[in-house]
């Protein structure tokens, strides 16, 4: 069992790690293409702010929902939560981006 959840933990590690990598250089470089140099560092810093806001707000979230429901029944809505995210984000005109510069 230990072999077993070494090897989970492994793989998500690596394909996690991997798909937020991805994100990171994707969104700095669009965000580089769409905003004019002299706001650059505003944009990046309003970014990061309501990037930590939510971070902090989902943690807080989280240990609500895992003091509800308990540890297992919030392992179980994690991923739920994350594909919502991924729905919503579906849903904006941001899949529709080829190039960072369309508009």
């Amino acid at each position: 069992m230990p072999l077993v959840a070494m090897v989970l933990l492994l793989g998500q590690q690596l394909i996690g790690d991997t798909a937020v990598t991805v994100y990171e250089v994707t969104s700095v470089s669009v965000r580089q293409a769409r905003v004019a140099d002299r706001h650059l560092g505003r944009v990046n810093a309003t970014v990061r702010v309501a990037t930590v806001a939510a971070q902090l707000a989902a943690t807080l979230a989280g240990g609500l929902v895992a003091e509800a429901v308990g540890l297992r029944g919030a392992a179980f809505l994690a991923p739920i939560g994350a594909l919502l995210g991924a729905v919503a984000l579906a849903s904006t005109p941001a899949r529709t981006l080829r190039r960072p510069t369309d508009r």
